[in-house]
């Protein structure tokens, strides 16, 4: 409805200046004035020029009552007359102004708005790309509101207002923020102390330049440095050398030729002819040692077990009938070992037997045996192949209670592959049984054993045998199994098995048990104390390592004071890492504090006092190191009621008016800095009805009421009215929920 009782005023206003228009004219031609009537100009009219001003104003000229014009001047153009709005909506193009219906003024107007406010963005032949004339008033409008504060000063960067309401030179978003070597960001945004020119550059082992010129995250050594660590083997240095990268530099021992000692050679090399001894190789024992560079070796034993071949076995059975066999063993080196080890396969005939040339006359009667002259038995010569006999007395023997025999001779002989024949039946050649040869289950062996005419069975862990043992430092287990068949608990290879954290030559278990974690350093070589604080070992077995232990501890000590250089006692100085207090003293009547003992470490230590406001220094305290840190100078300590940049007291948040003009404090005028007197950084206050400030050296701003409303479509509208403090001032939280 307002819109169009505006639109209706506008429209009799026209058809009211169109009539005096009219009317004008025609007393001019009643008068009879004729033709020498017109003047220069119709009285009353206005014609306008170029720009003029700072900001955008338009130059002007009045035509007075006796159709004269007046002369020119500087007009702002919100005075230019507007008859008919609607004229101004969906104009054509640019270039198209003076084809339209609108007058000159209303063209010199919309010219102007075109050029000074919108600018060429608009200057195009798509019609949607320009703005309705109510965008054109608003823009306008907006820009007329700036003449008021143009080459006002603004920001905390000596900037004006310009035309448009922004500042000619607009202060950095994160001006005054902490930045570089302890500065602060500065108005043309670099930092007022940057950071040390060689940030970033490698210095010592590894290590690089902090911003504050400290070499930190420095390695134990540099990548490929060497270095000796006395002989080793045969005349041999042992070296270690630096290996890794730059974020990780350690030391790598070179190699120990002592640790390739041992047997090498021997196994079964050639095929044995039965009856015949081979030339298996031998196996020799080397003792390695350094020289040249290289590790070499002598040989300080051999084994050779060719000697041992030969028949084993045979021997007479009492009685007429089975005797035992005669076979041919091909002795040999185990591989790499000393010890020896037999096989009985061979090309030819492989054992002796002289039971077919017996002379027996033998009967059977249920499990007795009977035998019955002539009687001549046939047997091997005990280790060799050739026959004897001997001629035995006729005899009886009950097969059922005939001891039993035990090729191994024990029950217990673990070792030892055997059998055991329990005799139970009878044959003409004399008395039979069932054999129970010694068998393996994993490491488990059942060995078995004669007991009368009955025999023993026991089960027996192998692994029993195994015992552990110191070797050139390292540390083995002599691992047992149980093989072959008949079975028998065997000496299998050795296992390296120590503890060796810290990859040096010597296990825990061999006297590295104080400091396995420390590479070269034994029980044997351990120090009173901490030798080196930076090389990564338990050089003293305590436990500790460099700045962890007590022996590496530093000091730090200094004196306190304030901004008129007098000494402040009963301060409390602390060392702190992050937010946990470490060590604390006092100072003393002449202001001065010591702090005995600091492990070697980055702290802030922290000076305070109930009048003073608190002073933070960062520092680093190498090893054994005894620091000076005085709070003087530009570190001494300013009483709590000094102004901060944020016109607040060291040792508070509030913003003090009797701050303006202190240590870069500033507010934007004297109604502001009354405002936000007792206010906090950041709080908002009103500068006057319209308008209000951000503490405190923000710019006054608009009000912007904005009322929030909520309703439900359906269901129950629940709310609650509580009072919060919102930057500063109480406000009315409503909490609304729809059921």
């Amino acid at each position: 409805m307002e819109k169009k009782r505006i639109l209706v005023v506008l429209v009799i206003l026209f058809s009211l200046i169109i009539f005096l228009n009219e009317n004008a004219s025609a007393q001019c031609t009643v008068g009879g004035c004729g033709g020498g009537c017109a003047g220069e100009c119709t009285s009353g009219t206005s014609e306008f020029g170029g720009v003029c001003s700072a900001c955008g104003m338009t130059m002007r000229r009045d035509c007075d009552s006796g159709g004269a014009w007046g002369g020119w001047y500087c007009q702002p153009y919100k005075s230019i007359p507007i008859l008919v709005s609607q004229r101004f909506y969906d104009l054509p193009p640019l270039g198209d102004v003076s084809n339209s219906v609108l007058t000159s003024n209303e063209q010199a107007r919309l010219l102007y708005l075109r050029n000074s406010v919108i600018g060429d963005n608009y200057d195009s032949l798509d019609s949607k790309e320009y703005p309705s004339w109510a965008e054109y008033e608003s823009l306008a409008i907006k820009q007329q509101s700036t003449y008021g504060q143009y080459g006002q000063s603004c920001g905390l960067c000596g900037g004006t207002i310009k035309c448009d309401g922004t500042c000619s030179i607009p202060t950095p978003s994160n001006y005054g923020q902490p930045c570089g070597n302890q500065g602060t960001i500065q108005c043309d945004g670099t930092c007022s102390r940057p950071c040390d020119s060689r940030q970033g550059q490698a210095c010592g082992n590894c290590g690089t330049y902090d911003c504050l010129g400290n070499c930190i995250n420095q390695g134990l050594c540099f990548v490929g440095q060497t270095q000796n660590l006395g002989n080793c083997g045969n005349c041999g240095i042992l070296q270690q050398t630096c290996q890794g990268n730059c974020q990780n530099c350690q030391w790598q021992t070179g190699q120990n030729c002592n640790t390739q000692d041992g047997w090498y050679g021997g196994g079964n090399t050639q095929t044995a002819t039965c009856g015949s001894v081979d030339n298996d190789a031998t196996s020799e024992f080397r003792n390695y040692g350094c020289s040249g560079g290289s590790c070499t070796y002598s040989v300080t034993q051999t084994a050779d077990c060719d000697g041992s071949d030969g028949w084993y076995g045979g021997g007479n059975s009492a009685g007429c009938g089975s005797d035992p066999n005669s076979v041919w063993n091909d002795y040999y080196v185990t591989t790499n070992t000393g010890s020896c080890t037999s096989t009985t396969t061979c090309s030819g005939t492989g054992s002796a037997n002289c039971d077919s040339n017996d002379v027996c006359n033998n009967k059977c009667e249920g499990t007795v045996f009977t035998s019955v002259p002539p009687m001549k038995d046939y047997y091997v010569v005990s280790n060799s192949n050739s026959c004897t006999s001997t001629t035995d007395t006729p005899s009886t023997e009950n097969c059922a209670t005939k001891a039993s025999t035990d090729s191994d001779n024990s029950p217990v002989a673990y070792t030892v592959p055997g059998s055991v024949t329990d005799y139970s039946a009878c044959t003409l050649g004399g008395c039979t049984g069932t054999a129970y040869s010694d068998s393996c289950s994993g490491t488990i062996l059942t060995e078995y054993g004669a007991s009368g005419s009955s025999f023993t069975s026991s089960a027996y862990e192998c692994q029993n045998f195994e015992s552990n043992y110191c070797s050139g430092d390292r540390y083995y287990r002599n691992e047992w199994a149980c093989t072959s068949s008949p079975g028998a608990c065997t000496d299998a290879a050795d296992t390296q098995i120590g503890t060796n954290a810290d990859g040096d030559l010597k296990d825990k278990e061999c006297g590295d048990s104080l400091c396995d974690n420390a590479p070269n350093v034994y029980d044997s070589t351990k120090t009173a104390t901490e030798t080196s604080c930076a090389d990564g070992l338990d050089n003293d077995c305590d436990g500790q390592v460099d700045c962890n232990d007590p022996d590496c501890n530093g000091s730090v000590a200094g004196t306190v004071k304030n901004a008129d250089n007098q000494s402040v006692s009963s301060a409390s100085v602390s060392a702190k890492k992050g937010f946990t207090t470490v060590a604390t003293s006092t100072t003393s009547q002449q202001g001065s504090y010591s702090i005995a003992s600091l492990s070697c470490d980055s702290y802030d230590l922290v000076a305070s006092h109930q009048d003073y406001a608190p002073r933070t220094q960062a520092f680093s305290l190498a090893p054994n190191q005894q620091l000076t840190i005085n709070f003087d100078g530009g570190n001494a300590l300013v009483f709590g009621t000094s102004c901060e940049q944020d016109c607040t007291f060291a040792a508070d948040n509030i913003i003090h008016a009797s701050c303006d003009g202190k240590n870069g404090c500033a507010f934007y005028d004297s109604i502001a800095k009354a405002a936000c007197d007792n206010s906090q950084p950041g709080w908002f206050r009103d500068y006057n009805e319209t308008h209000y400030v951000a503490c405190a050296s923000g710019a006054p701003q608009p009000k912007v009421e904005i009322e929030a409303s909520l309703s439900c479509e359906s269901g129950t509208l629940v709310k609650v009215t509580r009072i919060v403090i919102y930057n500063g001032e109480p406000v009315k939280l409503v909490v609304a929920a729809c059921g």
